[in-house]
C-alpha cells in the first residue's frame, strides 16, 4: 500500500559530510524547527549546502538522517515521490486513527468488550456459525496459515517514513497491496430497509467506506447501486429517496452488475440487504453467472433474529455465487464491518500474489582425500616409471 522504490535506504551522517544529491529526511533542526529551505524534502545541491551552512549553525556531532538514491534513478523524481508518499502516509495514519476511535465508540455504546483485537466479523455481534468466509472466484489463495495483510495491524501506532525506508513497514504493519480493483457496492432500498432505519445507517457507512477507498487505495474504483424492484447506479451524495422503495429483487442487481463488469481487472461485489429476495429462483440462476464470470462476491445481511428459512435462502445464494456471508445482529457495527470485509478481501488478494520461497541448501560433494597409505595402513611404495635421459 505504501512503497517507495528507487532508494537504497536511510543513512546517518554529520552535516559536514553531506554531499549534493542527498535527500534530508530528519535531524536538520534549528530551535527544534526544520529550516524552510529543507521543507518538502528537496534534493540537496552544492548551492543549498553553502547557503544553509552560512545561515545556520548545527551542533557538532548532530546526526542527520538522509536517503540515498539508487544509481539510474532521478533524485528529483524520487523527491516528488517522497512528498506524495508522505501525504498518503498522513492520510492513512489519520484514517487508522478514525477507525480505532469509531470502533471504540461503537463497542462502548453496545457495552461490548472484545477479546484482544478480534475483528467484528468474528465476534458475538454477528451470527458466527453462519459466517461464510474466504471464497474467491478471481484468484486462488495458495498461502494458507499466513498472517493476512491488513490496515488494522498495530492500528494504535503511527507509521513513519523511517518504517517505509527500513522495510519495517512490511514486517511490523504488513499492509495490503494497492490492487487494480473495481468494487460494486449494492444497497437494498426495499420498504423494510427504509422503515427499519437500516437504510439510513447503511448510507452513512458507505460514506466512510468511500473515504477509505478514495484516500487509502489509489487503484480501487467504487460504483454504488441501489435496488428494489429495479436497480440503478447511484451518485454521491447518497439519499434514502434515490430509489423507489418497493420489493427486493436480487436478480435485477445481479444483471446490472454483470452489465457494468469491468474487463481486464478484478471485480468485487458487496451486497447489503436485510431480507430474502422476492425472486429467489431467478436470483439463484443469475447468481451463478457471477461465479462463472469470475466475480468475487460478499453479502452482508442485517437481521437481529433471522428465520431459519431466510438463513437457508441466503446461504443458497451465497454458495451459488461461491461468495462470502456475514449476518449482523446490530446495525450500528456496519460502519466498521464494511471496512473489515473489504480490508480482509484486499489482504487475501495481496497474499494470493505472493510466492512462498522455499529455502534451498547447496549440496557439497564430500572432499575426496587421496591417501598415501595402502589398505593395511602401511605406507604405499611409489614406483616411478623409467625415463630415458639425454646424455
Amino acid at each position: 500500500m505504501l512503497e517507495l522504490p528507487g532508494f537504497k535506504g536511510l543513512k546517518k551522517i554529520l552535516w559536514k559530510n553531506i554531499s549534493p544529491g542527498m535527500i534530508i529526511i530528519s535531524g536538520a533542526k534549528v530551535n527544534n524547527t526544520t529550516p524552510p529551505e529543507l521543507f518538502n524534502y528537496p534534493i540537496v545541491s552544492a548551492g543549498l549546502i553553502f547557503e544553509i551552512t552560512k545561515k545556520y549553525h548545527f551542533r557538532d556531532g548532530k546526526e542527520l538522517v538522509i536517503a540515498e538514491v539508487d544509481k539510474g534513478n532521478s533524485p528529483e523524481k524520487l523527491a516528488r515521490s517522497l512528498r506524495t508518499i508522505e501525504k498518503r502516509l498522513n492520510i492513512l495514519n489519520d484514517f487508522r486513527s478514525k477507525i480505532l476511535i469509531r470502533k471504540t465508540e461503537i463497542l462502548k455504546s453496545l457495552d461490548y468488550i472484545p477479546k484482544n483485537d478480534i475483528k467484528i466479523f468474528n465476534s458475538d455481534l454477528v451470527i458466527i456459525n453462519e459466517n461464510i468466509l474466504n471464497n474467491f472466484n478471481s484468484f486462488e489463495l495458495k498461502l494458507k496459515g499466513f498472517k493476512t495483510p491488513s490496515i488494522f495491524n498495530n492500528i494504535s501506532e503511527k507509521i513513519t517514513l523511517a518504517d517505509i525506508f527500513s522495510k519495517n513497514i512490511t514486517k511490523k504493519y504488513n499492509l495490503p497491496d494497492d490492487k487494480n480493483l473495481q468494487l460494486h457496492v449494492v444497497i437494498d432500498y426495499s420498504k423494510e430497509m427504509f422503515e427499519s432505519k437500516y437504510l439510513k445507517q447503511t448510507l452513512q457507512s458507505i460514506d466512510f467506506l468511500r473515504l477509505f477507498i478514495m484516500e487509502c487505495n489509489i487503484n480501487m474504483n467504487l460504483s454504488v447501486y441501489g435496488f428494489s424492484d429495479e436497480c440503478n447506479p447511484l451518485k454521491f451524495p447518497l439519499s434514502e429517496r434515490d430509489i423507489e422503495r418497493k420489493g427486493r429483487n436480487y436478480s435485477n442487481f445481479q444483471k446490472k452488475i454483470l452489465h457494468h463488469k469491468k474487463s481486464d481487472i478484478i471485480n468485487k461485489v458487496l451486497l447489503i440487504s436485510c431480507g430474502v429476495p422476492d425472486d429467489f429462483v431467478d436470483s439463484i440462476e443469475t447468481g451463478a453467472k457471477l461465479k462463472r464470470g469470475g466475480m468475487d462476491y460478499s453479502q452482508i445481511l442485517i437481521q437481529k433474529i433471522p428465520l431459519k428459512s431466510a438463513i437457508e435462502k441466503w446461504r443458497a445464494i451465497c454458495m451459488t455465487c461461491n461468495g462470502n456471508q456475514v449476518i449482523l445482529k446490530e446495525i450500528s457495527i456496519i460502519e466498521i464491518l464494511l471496512i473489515e470485509v473489504i480490508d480482509s478481501y484486499l489482504g487475501n488478494l495481496s497474499l494470493s500474489s505472493k510466492e512462498l520461497i522455499e529455502p534451498t541448501f547447496k549440496e557439497f560433494a564430500p572432499t575426496k582425500i587421496i591417501s598415501n597409505l595402502n589398505v593395511d595402513g602401511e605406507k604405499k611404495k611409489i614406483v616411478k616409471p623409467f625415463e630415458f635421459k639425454k646424455l
